[in-house]
């Protein structure tokens, strides 16, 4: 397995995992009782996540005639960025959408939707935990890009 196949897997991967151990896992965890404090804060972050993104789409774009850049674009390797930091805003997107619908859904379970509720759970931590995978993964490859500025490459 390359690194780069592994660079492009693993905030999916990570994010199957996360999930499993939460339906694994799920009795020990009673997300219900901390649903209404946790999703506004998740909501919040996750909306954060998608102006920081696109904030660092646009710097990456007027970034365009950096040695650091053109050295991206001649490996190759500059549209797996872009495409990276694309992922990142969807999934944290979606994690905004999905974490607002758990917010409703959490004023409205009884007993009797409370499987309905875990498997709404495993969703959203699906897209929470991939999302934050892919931002980490975006704010990994730019701590990289500005250490190589930081040498003195302009």
């Amino acid at each position: 397995m390359t690194s780069e196949t592994i660079e492009r897997w693993y905030p999916y991967v990570f994010g199957f995992v996360i999930t499993i151990l939460y339906f694994y896992f799920h009795r020990l965890i009673d997300v219900l009782s901390t649903a209404k404090v946790l999703f506004p804060v998740l909501a919040s972050i996750s909306a954060i996540a998608v102006g920081f993104l696109l904030t660092a789409q646009s710097i990456l774009l007027s970034m365009d005639q950096r040695s650091v850049i053109k050295g991206l674009k001649q490996g190759g390797v500059y549209g797996y960025l872009v495409g990276y930091v694309v992922q990142a805003i969807y999934w944290s997107f979606g994690t905004t959408i999905v974490t607002a619908t758990g917010m409703v859904l959490s004023l409205h379970v009884n007993v009797s939707d409370r499987v309905s509720f875990v498997i709404f759970t495993g969703v959203w931590i699906f897209f929470t935990t991939t999302a934050v995978m892919c931002c980490y993964r975006v704010i990994r490859i730019f701590s990289k890009i500005l250490r190589q500025l930081a040498k003195g490459e302009s």
